[in-house]
């Protein structure tokens, strides 16, 4: 598995360069979280990838439940 490669990383901008350049070009990614800005290389088979990590999925994925949950009790 490739590894996540995060913007704040001291060594991701001497990576950025290896991604961009390469095959991978097309596999780079911004999360889709709100408030995070966070760069990933995609290594799923069929590119599907839209999170970072799995906290990000894990907190957009709870506020759409407790979102859906909110608005049919009502």
């Amino acid at each position: 598995m490739t590894p996540t490669v995060w913007a704040g990383a001291p060594a991701a901008p001497r990576r950025w360069p290896l991604a961009v350049g390469s095959e991978l070009a097309g596999r780079l990614g911004v999360c889709w979280a709100p408030r995070c800005d966070r760069v990933y290389v995609d290594a799923s088979r069929n590119s599907v990838r839209q999170f970072c990590c799995a906290p990000c999925q894990s907190r957009v994925k709870a506020a759409a439940f407790r979102a859906r949950r909110g608005t049919g009790s009502e």
